[in-house]
């Protein structure tokens, strides 16, 4: 059992996971914020400006 589980865990180690598009690839998408604004991803990158992107989530 020992070698079945050691095997398992080095198969999950070492087995690349597959993303659903490439990490050199981002898709364009648009948001409102609180106060009505509408971002673009592609415009805001294209006028040479940064973006963080935050991903928060509350129950």
């Amino acid at each position: 059992m020992k070698k079945i589980l050691t095997l398992l865990v080095l198969i999950w180690f070492f087995v690349p996971a597959k993303a659903q598009t490439p990490l050199t690839t981002a898709v364009d998408f648009t948001v409102t914020d609180a106060d009505g604004n509408t971002f673009n991803l592609f415009n805001t990158l294209n006028s040479n400006k940064y973006v963080l992107i935050d991903f928060f989530y509350s129950t």
